[in-house]
C-alpha cells in the first residue's frame, strides 16, 4: 500500500519509476494508474471509494472486461512518437470504443517502442475509455528496470519472460486491430479532432 501526498511528483512517473513491475496488479485512484502497463503490469485506475476498499483489505470487483488486441507492425518513423500510436488507436476506436476493455498491444512493432513510450500509450488508454492497457515484457522494459535501479526485478522478469510475462499463445481477443507503425504520421490532438 502506498500513499502519495501533494507535492510528491507526477504520479505517472512515480508509478513507473518506483512501483510498477512486470506481472503485477495495481489498483490506484488516479486515471493515470494504467501508465504502469508500459512495464507489463495490469494497473487499473478506480474511484476513491474502491481504492479505500482495496487499501483496507476488502475484495475489489470488476465486471469481466473485453479483451481488445492491437497488433503493431513495422517501426515508427523518426518524426513520430508513441503518442502518435495512441492517437491512431483513438482515431480507430473513438473516445468510447475501449470502454469496459483491457487493451493488449502485441506484434513485431512492440520491440521498437521504449518502456516509457509504452507507458505513454497505456496512460492515454483512458482517452478511449479502456479499463487498462498493457504490453507483454520486453527487453526495453529490462533496460528501464536496470536504469531505475531495479536490476533484481529485471532478472526475475527475464526468467519468466517466455512463460508468464508474454502474450498467451492462441489468445482469443474480442476484437483485433492492426496498425502499421511505419504508416503513422505525426498527429495533433485538440478538442475537435
Amino acid at each position: 500500500i502506498g500513499f502519495w501526498k501533494a507535492g510528491s511528483g507526477i504520479i505517472h512517473q512515480i508509478i513507473l519509476e518506483n512501483y510498477a513491475f512486470p506481472g503485477g496488479l495495481m489498483i490506484g485512484c488516479d486515471s493515470h494508474t494504467p501508465n504502469a502497463g508500459g512495464l507489463a503490469m495490469c494497473a487499473i485506475g478506480v474511484g476513491g471509494a474502491d481504492a479505500v476498499d482495496v487499501m483496507s483489505g476488502e475484495e475489489w470487483e470488476c465486471k469481466a472486461p473485453r479483451l481488445l488486441g492491437i497488433e503493431l507492425k513495422g517501426v515508427l518513423s523518426e518524426w513520430c512518437s508513441p503518442k502518435d500510436v495512441i492517437l491512431r488507436v483513438a482515431h480507430l476506436l473513438t473516445v468510447s470504443g475501449g470502454t469496459g476493455s483491457i487493451v493488449e498491444y502485441f506484434g513485431e512493432g512492440v520491440s521498437s517502442i521504449s518502456c516509457t513510450g509504452m507507458g505513454t500509450i497505456c496512460n492515454m488508454g483512458a482517452e478511449i475509455g479502456a479499463t487498462t492497457s498493457m504490453f507483454a515484457y520486453t527487453p526495453s522494459m529490462r533496460q528501464y528496470l536496470i536504469a531505475t535501479r531495479r536490476a533484481q526485478i529485471a532478472q526475475h522478469a527475464d526468467q519468466l519472460m517466455h512463460e508468464l510475462l508474454c502474450s498467451d499463445a492462441g489468445c482469443e481477443y474480442d476484437q483485433v486491430y492492426t496498425i502499421d507503425l511505419s504508416a503513422i504520421k505525426p498527429a495533433l490532438n485538440g478538442p475537435f479532432t
